[in-house]
């Protein structure tokens, strides 16, 4: 014989309940976490490349990517430039734009003095609310066989970081654009090599404090810019992700909703 227990509460616990949790609901949804939505690119998802010695252009593009209708960032082909110099190397770009970044590329610098390289990234979001952000950045620099010199790697960022990650803010309406706030996620710093040597430059990670609250953004950057000093080549991959982040009166409205369902179901239990 079997027995199927099961449980109905009264329907003025089930409308209690229902109240509870409809203020969860309004927590989650209207309490100030930050939001986004799926954005189309409309010619701002790119890829700047550019490798300059002292006053001279080596070579520059502007490549493209796309956003699916997901949200999900799609890179058909590696964006590159080249020479006899050398070359630059952007060979992977995924994520989703509402709003992380992952990225990828490298550099060969076949010349006998240093190169700066630069890739500069954009992509359009549609982003209100308090966000914290991560980066991620793995590197190596190798120095070429046959030559007798060290190679080196230092940020082209005047406060030592390889990456740097920034959002575009946007103004008031009909007013010009509100500036940029970086992420506090800037990350990798120098690196050398010996001789006809490989090194991994470091595999870091970075968590950043919050920020954002009241503020509209349109578009994210990540900048990796660097010289590298002739006769060696590096290759990165990294990420930069941003987290919604619940404001102080969302915790208090979502804590009194759980409250409210708790206390309303003892009481009508208890009788």
């Amino acid at each position: 014989m079997r027995l199927a227990l099961s449980f109905s509460p009264e329907p003025a616990i089930r409308r209690s309940c229902v109240a509870g949790l409809a203020g969860v609901a309004l927590a989650i949804g209207y309490g100030g976490f930050a939001s986004a939505k799926v954005v189309e690119c409309a010619g701002a998802c790119t890829v700047q490349l550019t490798a300059t010695q002292g006053t001279e252009t080596l070579g520059t593009t502007t490549g493209e990517y796309t956003i699916d209708p997901t949200g999900s960032i799609v890179l058909a082909q590696p964006i590159t430039i080249n020479g006899d110099w050398g070359s630059a190397t952007v060979n992977r770009l995924g994520g989703n734009a509402d709003p992380s970044l992952l990225f990828g590329g490298g550099s060969v610098n076949n010349t006998a003095n240093p190169v700066l390289f630069s890739f500069a990234t954009s992509t359009p979001i549609a982003l209100n609310g308090p966000v914290v952000a991560q980066s991620q950045l793995t590197y190596g620099l190798t120095a070429q066989s046959g030559f007798t010199t060290d190679a080196s790697l230092t940020p082209f960022d005047p406060g030592g970081h390889l990456v740097v990650a920034n959002d575009l803010r946007a103004g008031d309406a009909g007013g010009p654009i509100g500036g940029v706030t970086n992420k506090g996620v800037d990350i990798g710093g120098p690196c050398t090599a010996p001789a006809g040597n490989t090194v991994s430059c470091g595999d870091l990670s970075l968590n950043g404090a919050p920020f954002g609250a009241g503020q509209t953004f349109t578009a994210m950057g990540v900048n990796v810019a660097y010289f590298l000093s002739g006769h060696s080549s590096t290759s990165f991959n990294g990420q930069v992700i941003q987290n919604a982040v619940p404001e102080p009166s969302t915790y208090a409205l979502l804590a009194a909703g759980l409250a409210f369902v708790g206390f309303t179901a003892r009481r009508r239990l208890n009788g």
